[in-house]
């Protein structure tokens, strides 16, 4: 790791940015299946999908299946474990965050994305340069890059590298104070990343680390440092270490891994992963777990498969297979003792038939669960029978909305890859912007089914963009215009939820979004919201397992070899189907379907008014055949990663695939200031004033190959001339 410093950097001038000719995928949310080959090979009864549930607490009995293999809920684990923790037994308080620190991943535990600072202004932010830049070179990273937006604590910054190198630096230099290697093994693993790490510091005195660094590895286990020294906390789980596939059963490598760390809140580590997509029929559990943050110790479990048991299984049993997993980021609203927990969908994800009413109930939805316990204290389930992927990435955020007679209400948006964000009261689930049911689409393949409806918000826009006409599909030249045209016509597409089918089907938004793992930022002043989302569209096959077969298509072996590349598709053994899903491109790899591709909106929360929309990113590192044009027209590129507001209404993003970094005023939607950065970010950035009164701000840069030539990992750092 090298470190640069430059008091100056090329002020990049406001480029009226953005054509697209090309598209990039985080194949991080690629077909999102989480599930291995269950015993039985017939296709059980259909269970009646209802309208989304919202369970509170103490309302009815959920529907759930006993305990692990077949103990009633009740029963305590056997193995010593307790089942879950006592309400109100006594765990270690953090010291609360000061509210000028970015000391989560999205700032705070409520997910904003807001700095509540006004040092950097819609009338300055063209001043912004370079102040320094940290290299993670990409042979000290595995050619992985850096994905995460680090948290500040005080003059320190703490973050991660995709493989899980952890470091400190030096807020006002970039200089590095200390790094941790917890050494994970690569072998089988696919997708690595680190979305954040996260702090923590007791309120009371502790023999070891009172203040300390908790991440989670790619090979899935979760450890502890001491935020001072990046010592290990030997005194936490065994030697430093929580081994997270405890109680899963068999796992091949690479199945089970967290990119996402845990949500540190109310004295717990609160924790998901990520499942390999597509592979096949009863993957390892999605289990979500909570650890003590001292000792690490075992504190409760929330099995979508067996809601209603918190503890370890007994001797000889795991956590029920194949259920949704929560890749994404946590919330957490300690006041009101509750985590918030997006979940995806059962695996596989273009193949339901098989899944019970509890994976039925808990798919592509947002979980509350007492902070204390880990009992649901509620559910809403954003898609009915999700055979689409679109598992729910994106944060939830904890915003305060006007209730009635001046008050206020406790509220809950949960944006969605689908293009919705749902708005609920965060301790009920209830809607708080009204839901209603629309019918979609009919007609799966032979074997599942759809649902009949699906939930739409009634007053919050969406962000998807009108459904796909062939007057949509363009080209750069007449021929690939009119291929378009023609593939069109061939593909099964009624508008948003057409199933997926054996002739090929049109899938938009596609699986990248809507809006992804990188949520909404939230001015919490003035309560406006800012998306950024993509519009591409994907080409979603069937394909017959009799033909699959004789394509050598089938899951990973032991030591995680791929037969596919997971870009294009999935095995899915265990059910009848292969999938293919693409982006849907012509054959000069251009996108099918006209710009933009790529949107930035602002929506006032208290009206549900768009208050302005534009496209963001241009086609300069894309083109026909993978050639990059330079073109800098402003048409809207992919994008992945988040925005943040600062509370003089200044926007930042860098999640566009054309590898700037960008200021947008957030009462006008007007482009302030733009740079070119050595590499592109598929990163949130983040902000923070430093002890010397400077703010900065903070991008992760580290584009995916194909895209850029430069495979190295920069951590870079902006902020006003002296």
């Amino acid at each position: 790791m090298t470190r640069h410093l430059s008091v100056s950097a090329a002020l990049a001038a406001a480029i009226v940015a953005l054509p697209m000719l090309a598209m990039a995928q985080d194949t991080t949310v690629s077909p999102s299946v989480e599930q291995q080959p269950v015993p039985q090979t017939t296709v059980p009864t259909t269970p009646e999908i209802q309208p989304p549930a919202v369970v509170e607490e103490g309302l009815g009995t959920p529907e759930t299946t006993p305990g692990p293999a077949g103990l009633p809920a009740e029963a305590p684990a056997e193995s010593g474990e307790p089942a879950a923790a006592a309400p109100g037994s006594a765990r270690i308080a953090g010291v609360p965050a000061p509210a000028d620190e970015w000391r989560y991943a999205s700032a705070g535990l409520d997910g904003t994305k807001y700095a509540p600072f006004d040092q950097i202004t819609p009338d300055n932010a063209g001043q912004l340069e370079l102040a320094w830049q940290v290299d993670f070179p990409a042979d000290t990273t595995a050619y992985a890059g850096i994905t995460a937006a680090p948290v500040q604590v005080g003059d320190t910054l703490y973050g991660c590298t995709n493989i899980n190198l952890v470091f400190a630096l030096d807020a006002e230099t970039g200089e590095e104070r200390w790094r941790f290697d917890p050494q994970p093994d690569l072998s089988g693993i696919m997708q690595k990343k680190c979305r954040s790490v996260s702090y923590w510091e007791a309120a009371e005195p502790v023999e070891e680390c009172p203040s300390r660094i908790i991440a989670a590895t790619v090979d899935a286990r979760m450890f502890a440092v001491d935020a001072r020294t990046g010592e290990l906390c030997t005194g936490f789980g065994e030697d430093g270490f929580v081994n997270l596939l405890t109680d899963l059963g068999p796992v091949k490598k690479g199945f089970v891994l967290s990119t996402s760390g845990p949500v540190v809140a109310g004295g717990v580590a609160v924790i998901g992963g990520w499942i390999s997509d597509g592979q096949e029929v009863g993957e390892p559990s999605g289990v979500v777990r909570a650890f003590d943050v001292v000792t690490g110790e075992f504190v409760w479990a929330f099995d979508p498969g067996n809601p209603d048991y918190q503890g370890r299984p007994p001797e000889g049993e795991i956590y029920e297979r194949g259920s949704p997993n929560a890749w994404g980021l946590f919330s957490a609203d300690e006041e009101n003792g509750l985590v918030f927990i997006p979940t995806g969908n059962a695996t596989p994800d273009y193949w339901g038939a098989h899944r019970s009413e509890n994976f039925e109930r808990f798919t592509s939805s947002v979980v509350a669960l007492d902070m204390a316990t880990g009992e649901v204290r509620w559910s809403f389930r954003t898609v009915n029978h999700d055979i689409w992927d679109y598992d729910v990435g994106a944060q939830p955020v904890l915003v305060d909305l006007p209730g009635a007679n001046g008050g206020t209400v406790p509220a809950l948006l949960q944006p969605t890859k689908r293009g919705q964000v749902f708005t609920l009261n965060r301790l009920t689930g209830e809607p708080i912007d009204p839901v209603e049911q629309r019918p979609v689409p009919q007609g799966a393949a032979e074997g599942d089914f759809t649902a009949e409806t699906q939930p739409y918000p009634t007053n919050m826009p969406s962000f998807t963009g009108p459904d796909l006409t062939e007057a949509d599909m363009w080209g750069i030249t007449p021929l690939d215009q009119l291929w378009c045209r023609l593939e069109f016509r061939k593909l099964r597409y009624e508008g948003q939820f057409t199933p997926p089918s054996e002739q090929g089907s049109l899938q938009f938004p596609g699986y990248i979004g809507g809006i992804n793992w990188g949520s909404v930022s939230v001015h919490e002043d003035e309560r406006i919201m800012i998306a950024n989302w993509t519009r591409m569209a994907n080409r979603v096959q069937l394909i017959p397992r009799a033909i699959a077969d004789q394509r050598g298509w089938d899951a990973a072996d032991d030591e995680g070899n791929y037969t596919m590349n997971m870009a294009m598709g999935a095995p899915q053994m265990g059910t009848p189907f292969a999938v293919t899903n693409q982006p849907f491109m012509s054959p000069l790899n251009v996108p099918c379907q006209r710009p933009p591709y790529g949107m930035l909106t602002a929506v006032d929360l208290d009206t549900y008014e768009v208050l302005w929309e534009r496209p963001v990113g241009t086609a300069a590192n894309s083109g026909p055949l993978g050639i990059k044009s330079g073109l800098a027209w402003q048409l809207g590129a992919p994008m992945v990663g988040g925005t943040l507001v600062t509370r003089s209404g200044v926007v930042i993003f860098a999640g566009s695939q054309d590898g700037h970094i960008r200021a947008v005023d957030m009462r006008t939607g007007e482009e302030l200031w733009t740079a070119r950065m050595p590499n592109g970010a598929s990163a949130t950035p983040m902000s923070y004033v430093s002890p010397s009164g400077k703010q900065f701000i903070v991008v992760a840069a580290s584009g995916p190959s194909g895209i850029y030539d430069n495979l190295n990992g920069h951590l870079l750092a902006y902020a006003l001339p002296d």
